[in-house]
């Protein structure tokens, strides 16, 4: 099952960049895993992270939806919206639950420092992620995300 879920999200991301035009497409660190962003609109900005938490066998693909509502010339604030399918699996139960989250930040571009810099953007959010396992338990929790990414 995540060999699927991670062949979908590969060639859904491939889809997506190769019907992009130039300077909508990111690729980079998301906290935890591997992420891909698309520029929508102006203001609204679609992302896709396959998390990579190393231990315990916990795994994820989320996909998220960013609205930046205050824009300048190298930072935005920007809320967002997440659905996640979570796997956790051990030697005796493997098993897969959807979760959602919401929560904002703020993304910069690095060029404001250097207009010569590449294009490169650092951002930080706060935000609350839900999720419901049956042989786990449930969790809920605020924490704090970092993410880099180049724009292609």
């Amino acid at each position: 099952m995540k060999i699927i879920s991670s062949l979908v999200v590969a060639a859904a991301l491939l889809t997506t960049t190769l019907s992009a035009k130039e300077g909508d497409m990111y690729a980079g660190l998301q906290w935890y895993g591997l992420s891909g962003k698309y520029d929508v609109t102006d203001k609204i900005t679609a992302q896709a992270i396959v998390g990579l938490w190393g231990y315990t066998g916990l795994t994820s693909i989320t996909g998220r939806v960013n609205y930046k509502f205050i824009e300048k010339n190298f930072y935005n604030i920007y809320a967002y919206g997440s659905v996640s399918s979570w796997s956790w699996s051990d030697s005796y139960y493997d098993e897969t639950v959807f979760g959602f989250g919401a929560g904002g930040g703020a993304e910069y571009d690095i060029r404001g420092i250097n207009r010569n810099f590449i294009p490169l953007f650092i951002s930080a959010d706060l935000g609350i992620q839900v999720a419901s396992f049956d042989h786990y338990g449930s969790f809920a929790g605020l924490g704090l995300g970092v993410g880099v990414h180049y724009k292609f």
